[in-house]
């Protein structure tokens, strides 16, 4: 009683005022009160497969503890796929205890409206050191992944015409990109999340993304050109989709939106920042192509590596 989770969590049952006056606060929440937003790193998470038969739960599984956790791996399996192997994920316990949105203020006894009660909630989620560490993270490297991969439209341009005297081809080389990952996105994406967890297929998007970019303005020709070109297209077909997902996770159904919105200024940003250094660059060590243009690779591979020991949720 009197607690941030007592208010923000009224399905939650509350301890006697007698436990709380003879018992520490600390004992309590030991033996699992909530007094405040809990969150657990739940190790290892596999989607299920609708076709394997329903697995008995054991102690520290947490279907048997965490409410809603079923139903979350059977959204995850809807997103991903079935038998997808998805990392650590970070769960938030009791979100079935916050309350209803009030839609009616005026059936409260005191005329007033307290307004949605996720507010609060979510405002926990960020101020809990690990779960804001966990998206502070995913949208640092979401930014940094986009500002590779912004450089293809300040970067075609820019080769055709120092490799065919004229940048009048640009839009047929857009146009083959896009019947690429038109055809190829689906049946990549399928195949990679099936065999690779999430943030290993975004590790395996950008390191591509990057050597694309690469290989495109480094090479002396019109071969390194389209080579540099399908690489990258590959890339992003891998990345974009997993970004999708992996944002998607880390969310209640409630702030879904919320979560898009922060990622998607974190992309804003990395696009803006991206383009900025590398127009500065092009003026200098980018000017005329050859070993310079390996940075991009390394910076796909930096970007790579941080994917790769994310914590996904």
């Amino acid at each position: 009683p009197g607690s941030w989770a007592a208010a923000a969590m009224p399905g939650l049952a509350p301890v006697t005022r007698a436990a709380v006056a003879y018992y520490p606060a600390p004992l309590l929440v030991a033996l699992g009160v909530r007094a405040d937003v809990d969150t657990y790193r739940v190790a290892d998470v596999l989607t299920p497969d609708p076709a394997d038969p329903e697995p008995e739960h054991g102690p520290d599984d947490p279907a048997g503890w965490l409410s809603g956790w079923e139903d979350y791996l059977r959204f995850l399996a809807d997103r991903v796929g079935p038998g997808v192997d998805v990392g650590d994920v970070e769960a938030v316990a009791d979100l079935d205890a916050v309350g209803d949105p009030d839609d009616d203020p005026g059936d409260d006894p005191d005329g007033t409206d307290e307004g949605d009660p996720w507010g609060p909630v979510l405002a926990a989620l960020v101020a809990d050191p690990d779960a804001r560490r966990a998206l502070v993270a995913l949208c640092v490297l979401n930014a940094a992944a986009w500002a590779i991969f912004t450089q293809l439209q300040l970067v075609v341009p820019l080769r055709l015409d120092a490799v065919l005297g004229s940048s009048v081809g640009v839009g047929a080389v857009y146009a083959a990109a896009a019947v690429l990952v038109l055809a190829l996105t689906v049946p990549a994406t399928r195949w990679l999340q099936a065999r690779l967890r999430l943030p290993v297929v975004l590790a395996l998007g950008v390191a591509t993304m990057g050597a694309g970019i690469a290989v495109l303005g480094g090479g002396p020709g019109v071969v390194s050109l389209v080579a540099g070109m399908v690489v990258f297209t590959l890339g992003q077909m891998v990345f974009q989709p997993a970004m999708s997902a992996v944002v998607a996770e880390g969310a209640p159904a409630a702030s879904v939106a919320t979560r898009f919105g922060v990622n998607g200024l974190a992309l804003a940003v990395g696009g803006v920042v991206g383009s900025s250094v590398v127009g500065a660059l092009l003026a200098g060590p980018l000017a005329h192509g050859g070993w310079a243009w390996a940075g991009f690779a390394l910076a796909g591979a930096a970007v790579a590596v941080g994917y790769g020991r994310v914590r996904v949720g």
